[in-house]
């Protein structure tokens, strides 16, 4: 990372509590922007910063698209989930596909900031589940799975790219 992106980035550190049923509440966050950064000799640095509570909270919303040959065939989206910096979606969405078209689709999860119109809603990052044509790592094992078991639902979690 260039000097000039470094000054630009800031890191979040957000501490969860998980209770019995492995639900994750955010407790609180810590932003260090890096511009502040000062290593030591020996390339570590320590610094103290009191806990923080969320006040930029947002609404948001999944868009589940299917599409075949990059083409998009069905897009579904989710209720818009308020005031919410860590929104839990508790929704499933089926698409009917033919045998010999599991190669050449794939499924697009986009999270998206919600604007009310006018406006166009903000993306906060995505993950395409498919074939090795669309996917690799989790994601590709992921959809594998998915094919190997269509009469399951088939849960895992992934990291969003922008």
């Amino acid at each position: 990372i260039s000097m000039r992106s470094l000054e630009e980035r800031t890191l979040k550190f957000s501490l969860y509590d998980v209770d019995r049923h492995k639900k994750h509440n955010v407790i609180g966050h810590v932003l260090y922007h890096l511009r502040d950064l000062e290593l030591a000799k020996d390339g570590r640095t320590i610094f103290k910063r009191d806990l923080e509570k969320e006040v930029n909270e947002v609404h948001s919303v999944v868009k589940v698209t299917m599409s075949h040959q990059n083409k998009p065939v069905k897009t579904k989206k989710t209720g818009v989930v308020k005031r919410s910096r860590d929104p839990a979606y508790n929704e499933s969405f089926s698409f009917k596909l033919e045998a010999d078209k599991l190669s050449t689709t794939s499924i697009a999860v986009v999270v998206m900031k919600y604007e009310p119109p006018p406006k166009a809603d903000k993306l906060i990052g995505r993950v395409v589940l498919g074939s090795y044509m669309f996917a690799r790592g989790k994601e590709l094992e992921h959809w594998n799975e998915m094919t190997a078991n269509q009469k399951e639902q088939i849960q895992q979690s992934h990291a969003l790219t922008t």
